[in-house]
């Protein structure tokens, strides 16, 4: 069966479940901020507040990662101890890198011919690669200036 986090590390620390194979080298998970371009566009004061709080919460966590583990447990219902393995999987940038993009279009590819979507997809005009300015924003009103590891939908 397919597991992810946290579901496979308290499997794991129940003595449950093993790892028999994971992912690595296979599919790179990602995980974006999606925003409609109407909405970065009515919000742009948020859309910064927020990128700014999630930058603060993903240093926080690389900074105290025991204690952002004690924090998170109870929502997750993991012990702090595996709750931090299991940030210490997980790389919390907001920016999406050449790879990550070239994973989106995989992904996008997959999915069409799995007809799980129909209509093509150019994940090059929804996702900015542009790193973020001080405030973790590039601004601009088109999908490509939208907010670095976030994808516009118009």
């Amino acid at each position: 069966a397919a597991v992810w986090e946290p579901l496979i590390t308290r499997l794991s620390g129940q003595g449950t479940a093993r790892v028999l194979v994971d992912g690595t080298g296979l599919k790179k998970g990602i995980l974006v901020i999606v925003a409609t371009k109407a909405f970065v566009d009515r919000n742009p004061v948020l859309v910064r507040k927020f990128l700014e709080v999630y930058e603060r919460g993903r240093e926080y966590i690389r900074e105290n990662p025991r204690e952002a583990a004690r924090l998170l447990s109870g929502e997750v219902k993991l012990p702090p101890v595996q709750m931090e393995k299991v940030l210490a999987r997980f790389d919390f940038d907001s920016r999406l890198s050449d790879d990550d993009i070239a994973e989106l279009k995989a992904s996008e590819a997959f999915m069409r011919a799995a007809r799980i979507i129909r209509e093509r997809v150019d994940i090059a005009t929804f996702v900015s690669p542009v790193p973020p300015g001080p405030s973790g924003f590039t601004g601009g009103s088109s999908p490509r200036g939208a907010a670095p590891g976030t994808i516009g939908v118009e």
